[in-house]
């Protein structure tokens, strides 16, 4: 029999594209032994009547959890895992979508594998209409280069491709409701100081929703604030005093204008994934020519990029 996997998803009043894509892709997934943990985050009445709908219509086994209030990602995942029951526990963020057989996949390359504890895979890039506009070729040769890879806030997989072992889960302590952004670093950060190792899937099985409404993209570099907070702990060993850390590294971010060199790189890399083609060609240029400040910072900031991650999240 195969083992059972557990895929938690949250949401928060997602449009009604992103719903009927969301549970098309679960629909039409082929692995047998699964349960789907979807949390309600106090979305509206029009949102939650429509979510009932397709629950009703859905193929799958569907555990709904509801809240009346919005509690954010994070708390909706730690709820989502505690109630599980599966072997294994995956992810998909509900405005992304699954392969037909992500789930086999993943499940197979776990159990011929059982020195990895967590997997991710590449995966297709969607912009926000869902059309497919790239695709990573990630090739990691070792868990140790995937770690330095997170370390220095280069690309890897994303958490939608996401599948772990409950049991490693539960011994690092899942999510921790702290980090109200980039939990997915965080438990990186704790998986890797607690010598998990970590694979990659070389086949995209994932469909990633790229675009200016992301949580990558927030304004005010929230997620990176605490991207390094949970980075400076890492290093230190120490993740008891997150609060003072996250604070410190919050002004570290602006003092150091580090802050500034940032938004100009993802100024480019929202270009990059809003456009495709020659037609990202041809916006780059344009940019290029029109705001030419913020070229240079997005150069300023990959040539320098180690430096800042280092400074900022090694200050005492």
């Amino acid at each position: 029999m195969n083992p059972l996997v557990s895929v938690l998803s949250g949401f928060y009043n997602p449009s009604r594209e992103h719903i009927n894509n969301f549970f098309n892709s679960i629909n039409s997934c082929s692995y047998n032994s699964i349960e789907f943990i979807i949390f309600n985050d106090g979305s509206d009445e029009i949102c939650t009547k429509y979510i009932h709908e397709n629950i009703q219509a859905s193929n799958q086994k569907i555990k709904y959890i509801e809240s009346k209030m919005n509690q954010g990602l994070t708390k909706a995942l730690i709820i989502c895992a505690s109630a599980a029951r599966g072997e294994f526990l995956a992810r998909l963020d509900f405005d992304d979508q699954m392969s037909p057989g992500r789930i086999s996949a993943q499940v197979d390359y776990l159990q011929s594998n059982q020195l990895i504890d967590l997997i991710g895979s590449n995966f297709f890039v969607l912009d926000s209409t869902g059309k497919t506009i790239g695709q990573t070729f990630l090739k990691f040769k070792s868990s140790q280069e995937i770690a330095r890879n997170v370390m220095s806030l280069k690309q890897f997989f994303c958490h939608s491709s996401w599948m772990i072992r409950s049991r490693v889960y539960f011994e690092v302590g899942g999510y921790d409701g702290f980090y109200l952004k980039a939990q997915d670093y965080n438990l990186l950060h704790r998986l890797i100081l607690h010598g998990i190792d970590i694979g990659c899937h070389p086949d995209p099985l994932v469909y990633l929703t790229k675009d200016l409404n992301s949580v990558s993209y927030d304004r005010n570099n929230t997620q990176l604030k605490y991207c390094l907070t949970s980075m400076n702990c890492f290093y230190k060993g120490d993740f008891s005093n997150q609060e003072e850390v996250y604070k410190r590294v919050s002004h570290l971010i602006y003092t150091t204008g580090f802050s500034k060199y940032f938004d100009s790189y993802k100024k480019i890399v929202a270009l990059k994934y809003n456009f495709s083609g020659k037609n990202r060609l041809i916006v780059v240029t344009k940019h290029l020519f029109s705001d030419p400040i913020s070229i240079v910072e997005c150069f300023i900031y990959k040539i320098f990029r180690s430096f800042f991650i280092s400074l900022i999240s090694r200050a005492q």
